[in-house]
């Protein structure tokens, strides 16, 4: 979940004819007085009560953002994540595996693979050789993407 970008991005974008369910995880949320100095909602134009919202919902339950969209935050670490649910989308947001590199860990990747539907996305910032070669081997298809936000590139691997 981290800053709850991704969220609010996807929020703001989502085609309001389809019904979205975001699941969010974040073992480490960001304290009332750091939410606060987000300016996503100023530079965005958007009203600042949907980003209130997202970080304010209560965890582990299913939150109306709108008719069509839902989300569940999950005060959880990746790798203690159990899913009962298959997902078509994920944002690997994590932060890069020198500086995380259990997160990047092939067990983790894999599992990343099994809860995703078929033709299910993940898509990161990260692009190192390890992080690619795990995808192959584990059988996504991989894209190499323009980067955003001073990336050069990102990863968009799609379950086949």
């Amino acid at each position: 979940m981290g800053t709850g970008l991704n969220i609010l991005l996807t929020f703001l974008h989502s085609d309001k004819n389809s019904k979205i369910y975001y699941h969010a995880l974040e073992p480490y949320p960001l304290g009332a007085s750091f939410q606060k100095k987000l300016n996503y909602c100023q530079f965005l134009n958007v009203d600042e009560e949907i980003l209130k919202k997202i970080h304010v919902s209560a965890w582990n339950k299913k939150i109306k953002l709108n008719e069509k969209f839902i989300l569940c935050k999950e005060k959880t670490k990746i790798e203690n994540f159990m899913s009962k649910e298959f997902f078509d989308l994920i944002y690997f947001d994590a932060f890069a595996p020198s500086k995380q590199k259990n997160i990047w860990d092939f067990k983790i990747i894999k599992y990343c693979y099994d809860i995703l539907n078929k033709d299910g996305i993940i898509v990161t910032y990260s692009s190192s050789g390890d992080f690619k070669r795990n995808l192959k081997k584990i059988g996504f298809e991989i894209s190499v993407l323009k980067g955003a936000l001073g990336k050069r590139e990102m990863i968009r691997a799609k379950k086949i």
